[in-house]
């Protein structure tokens, strides 16, 4: 399950490590080219049918829910970095009702005043829980991703 997925790169590496006998689903507000092996979901994570179509289309809960979730940046940094906590803030309560327990999550967090108090929130929710900065980031990138394993809420 890729929330914020375009342009797409996180749902391809799902689907090869979902083989086939899994299934993926992207979804976001933007056009993404179709992947074969996903389905793809133009559709708001505020959407109140959202979790209902997710649950639906997987037929369960899922295992991996990855938040690449990224706002329109105005560049106001203060205002990008707390809209994008809102919207992992969103895209947990939707984790909420489709991971399933032991599952794990990713999100992707701008790092900044809000981050510790995500981070926080999260970290109640999981065993084990890091935050990395990939080493193909540029140094001056604020992007952290936040790494959440076994599920236990």
């Amino acid at each position: 399950m890729d929330l914020g997925c375009a342009p797409g790169g996180w749902t391809q590496v799902a689907v090869q490590l979902a083989g086939n006998k899994g299934k993926v689903m992207g979804v976001d507000t933007s056009f993404v080219e179709e992947i074969p092996g996903a389905h793809m979901m133009k559709s708001d994570i505020c959407d109140i049918s959202i979790t209902e179509e997710i649950l639906s289309f997987f037929g369960k809960k899922v295992n991996v829910v990855i938040c690449d979730l990224s706002p329109q940046v105005t560049g106001n940094w203060s205002v990008d970095h707390s809209t994008q906590i809102s919207l992992n803030y969103a895209a947990a309560k939707i984790m909420d009702q489709v991971l399933e327990k032991k599952g794990n999550a990713l999100f992707k967090i701008f790092d900044g005043e809000y981050s510790n108090e995500f981070y926080q929130y999260v970290k109640k929710k999981f065993t084990k829980v890091k935050l990395k900065k990939p080493k193909v980031s540029r140094k001056q990138s604020s992007e952290l991703y936040c790494v959440c394993l076994g599920y236990t809420s």
